[in-house]
């Protein structure tokens, strides 16, 4: 973890805005070093007792230690000066499960959905067996 805010900005260069949400937004980026593209998501924290600060931070050590190749990577996180919490994740050119459903012309069948979610499942139970 960093304090510091200009460390996004001297690792990575903003490319343009994904969204926002209440508490965060998200923008595509590049790290200027290798010319790889990420998404960063800074959440704000300010408003948020100390207790649950620290609460999203052990959440975050644990999120980054799941490596699976259906789990987006968190790259890297850390806390700004200026009271947001950063995430930099795996960049997924094709969207996310969501998106893929939304695309979808006609309903799942039932096999697929039940191959996907035990797809899902398992990636979530073989990251954990890691954090114990």
């Amino acid at each position: 973890m960093n304090e510091i805010d200009a460390l996004s900005s001297t690792k990575y260069k903003k490319l343009h805005s994904l969204g926002a949400g209440t508490f965060s937004e998200v923008f595509l980026v590049q790290q200027i070093e290798s010319g790889e593209i990420f998404v960063c998501k800074e959440v704000l924290l300010t408003g948020l007792d100390e207790s649950t600060v620290i609460q999203l931070f052990t959440e975050a050590k644990v999120l980054e230690a799941l490596k699976h190749p259906h789990i987006i990577e968190i790259k890297e996180f850390y806390r700004t000066e200026s009271q947001k919490l950063v995430f930099i994740l795996e960049y997924a050119a094709r969207g996310d499960l969501h998106v893929w459903l939304k695309s979808l012309i006609e309903p799942v069948d039932e096999f697929l959905a039940r191959r996907s979610f035990i797809r899902v499942d398992s990636s979530a139970l073989s990251g954990s067996q890691v954090c114990t």
